[in-house]
């Protein structure tokens, strides 16, 4: 019997409820002999790759007493993860297993699931923290600059997408600079956005130095 972790079951079902054969869907990392490079889920012409934040027992406790503060209607105040380096590890892991699989549409999966309250916020994995200069003279903004950006595009083409697996509402991100591929076609998730609530991204628009992260509207 295969084990896996609670993010790559949780995310096999899905491959399932997708429509994809079960006994197409190859788990390579999970061979005896197979290496640490090896991916999570290999099916048809994609390559997944799955991941999760190991959540500290300080934060768990501190999750569960601001849920219960607000089921109570009680007053609390609470600040998100940092989590831009570890999702940093995950990407470059990602990379480096799907380099064995070149032809293949390649999406990392992040599991956010858990977070609750507490889920970190997409643009911040990808993009970075927004930091904000202001003009001592004006008071007005004169540049914006990002700390910590974890997916640039020309560091990660191997990459094609990134699914933010959520409580109520998954997100696509896909990276249309990768290469050609790596992106899987948008026709293909788009059957799923109102079974599975799927929303889709494209990558920021600089403008002024300024990110956007676009959303693809459902046609």
């Amino acid at each position: 019997m295969i084990k896996r972790n609670q993010s790559e079951d949780r995310f096999y079902k899905h491959l399932i409820e997708m429509g994809f054969d079960p006994k197409l869907i190859k788990e390579p990392d999970k061979i005896k002999q197979s290496t640490d490079n090896e991916p999570d889920f290999l099916v048809q012409w994609f390559v997944f790759e799955v991941k999760q934040f190991n959540l500290k027992a300080g934060f768990l406790f501190e999750k569960q007493r601001i849920e219960k503060d607000l089921k109570t209607k009680h007053a609390c105040a609470f600040v998100a993860p940092y989590l831009n380096k570890t999702f940093k590890l995950h990407i470059k892991s990602a990379k480096n297993k799907f380099k064995k699989y070149p032809q293949h549409h390649s999406v990392l999966v992040e599991d956010l699931t858990n977070f609750g309250i507490y889920e970190p916020k997409m643009e911040d994995l990808l993009g970075g923290i927004e930091q904000v200069s202001i003009s001592k003279q004006t008071s007005q903004v004169i540049g914006h600059k990002y700390i910590d950006r974890t997916l640039r595009t020309d560091q990660y083409t191997d990459i094609g997408a990134i699914i933010f697996l959520r409580q109520h509402r998954h997100r696509i991100f896909h990276n249309i600079m990768a290469d050609d591929s790596r992106v899987s076609p948008l026709s293909f998730w788009k059957r799923f956005i109102g079974k599975f609530y799927v929303e889709q991204y494209v990558f920021f628009n600089i403008p002024n130095g300024k990110m956007y992260l676009r959303r693809l509207l459902p046609r």
